[in-house]
């Protein structure tokens, strides 16, 4: 996140709130990447697709890519490799890590629940499980699950609701992946 850039440089990111300071991110191998605002960073050895923005204190690291249109805002967190694109959008202090978000359906953030007051995020992964995080814990929906009652006491049919609804998602990515497609909208 050794990125410099002119200080006076503004973007319109078209989220109402006009041009506000901003900068072009550079990615690995020099080519010019997508516009970040200046209270968001993506490391040095992530891309942002020319097409695709940052914004909103959100941070890209770990050499993960957004692209095809994408944008990552809110104050959410994509790492660990994570790759978001298709004018997918990551938002409301979303954190994908390690997973491939191919559409906007493919991570869910429900909240704010339980004790702590935050956002669950549940997002596909590539292969393995569907990830989970809430506040500062990081696991699968089945973890999550049994820690619940130990993070959030007194919050259990809220927890349950929201894990409902998280595994009704998942269940659509397992169809999309062994080959059912999903009817969006139908």
């Amino acid at each position: 996140m050794n990125e410099t850039h002119d200080m006076n440089e503004t973007h319109d990111f078209r989220d109402g709130r006009g041009p506000v300071p901003a900068h072009r991110h550079t990615n690995p191998g020099g080519t010019v990447g997508g516009w970040v605002d200046d209270n968001s960073t993506v490391s040095d050895d992530s891309i942002v697709g020319p097409d695709s923005t940052v914004l909103g204190g959100s941070c890209v690291s770990g050499r993960s890519t957004v692209s095809g249109g994408s944008t990552v805002s809110d104050g959410s967190r994509v790492s660990d490799g994570s790759r978001v694109s298709d004018g997918s959008r990551v938002s409301d202090g979303s954190r994908v890590s390690g997973g491939s978000v191919e559409s906007s359906r493919h991570v869910i953030s429900i909240g704010p629940i339980g004790e702590s007051n935050r956002w669950m995020t549940v997002h596909r992964t590539d292969g393995g499980p569907a990830a989970c995080h809430h506040a500062n814990w990081s696991g699968t929906i089945d973890q999550f699950a049994i820690m619940a009652a130990v993070i959030s006491p007194g919050h259990e049919d809220e927890i349950a609701a929201a894990m409902a609804l998280a595994r009704l998602r998942i269940a659509e990515w397992d169809n999309d992946r062994d080959g059912g497609g999903t009817d969006v909208g139908g």
